[in-house]
């Protein structure tokens, strides 16, 4: 509903009102409170120097690759050193050490990391290009983003019934497959009519939300009980930065090309796209190859001597 609902407000009273949007949550928050269950609060002490050092690795790699601020690497990759130092020491790590040293899951988190980047990238560059090359106004754009971010939302719900049946790793593969096709449509076709758009953005936001969820259940299955905690909270924090990147280097790309014609700037962004989506379906071998190594490994070791 959000960009139906923030062309409506753009178009009507300006941009400035969607910041009201947020206090509509005031408004439920007395229903959630009433229907959430009763926790015992365990305190712990929260690991305040490994969250700065979370944020100071990831923000300096954004501020480098979006706006070529060399100078934020000086601060970034001595904190992801130190970071790395800091959770082998630590009591209760913001990060736990154990994860970073399962390469399975590492290769596994690229996938919610690509899921976030498509989907912001794409919602980030559809109405600028909308807006450049058809006139469209931010109703027009609404309603043109609206139906594909319906449909996926169904698509979701109906992912989570096929991984049930089928597994997650083939719903991976889906995800991963709708995510190129949609991609190298918009290269080709999104130049030709704001129609076009409409009926790609279907299926790119439904393969990002398919290999959300698959990836998401794939995480639950192959992490041991004790770190499933600890793991999906990775996974989150992977899909927040993968949101980061998405608009970011969109925009980048964008303003670096601000010499060439619009439809040629679009084409260029969506196929560097496409480069990332042959990335991921390659890290996506390999962690299958780690997958099968793992568990042959595994039978090995349970075979009578």
């Amino acid at each position: 509903m959000g960009p139906l609902l923030g062309g409506v407000l753009t178009e009507q009273w300006g941009w400035n009102y969607l910041f009201l949007l947020p206090f509509a949550v005031l408004l439920i928050l007395p229903i959630v409170r009433r229907n959430l269950p009763f926790e015992d609060i365990l305190k712990v002490k929260f690991d305040t120097p490994g969250a700065i050092l979370v944020a100071v690795s990831v923000g300096g790699v954004l501020m480098f690759v979006t706006s070529g601020i060399y100078t934020a690497l000086i601060f970034s990759i001595p904190a992801m050193f130190l970071l790395w130092k800091h959770v082998h020491k630590a009591e209760i790590p913001f990060v736990q050490p154990e994860l970073l040293h399962n390469r399975g899951y590492l290769l596994l988190l690229v996938m919610p990391f690509t899921s976030f980047f498509m989907n912001f990238a794409t919602l980030f560059t559809i109405p600028i290009l909308l807006a450049e090359l058809f006139n469209q106004g931010p109703l027009q754009i609404g309603l043109i983003i609206f139906p594909g971010a319906i449909l996926a939302a169904f698509t979701a719900n109906l992912a989570g019934k096929v991984i049930d049946r089928k597994g997650p790793l083939n719903v991976i593969r889906a995800g991963l497959a709708f995510l190129l096709i949609s991609y190298i449509l918009f290269a080709f076709f999104a130049n030709i009519s704001p129609y076009a758009s409409l009926a790609i953005i279907i299926i790119a936001i439904s393969g990002s939300n398919i290999l959300l969820a698959s990836a998401t259940n794939e995480v639950s299955r192959t992490l041991p009980s004790k770190l499933i905690g600890a793991g999906m909270g990775v996974v989150q924090l992977g899909q927040f930065v993968g949101g980061a990147f998405g608009a970011g280097v969109a925009g980048m790309l964008i303003s670096v090309q601000q010499h060439f014609p619009p439809d040629e700037v679009f084409r260029n962004l969506f196929f560097v796209f496409i480069g990332w989506m042959i990335i991921a379906h390659v890290i996506f071998q390999l962690y299958l190859r780690s997958k099968n190594s793992d568990r042959k490994h595994s039978h090995a070791n349970t075979l009578p001597s």
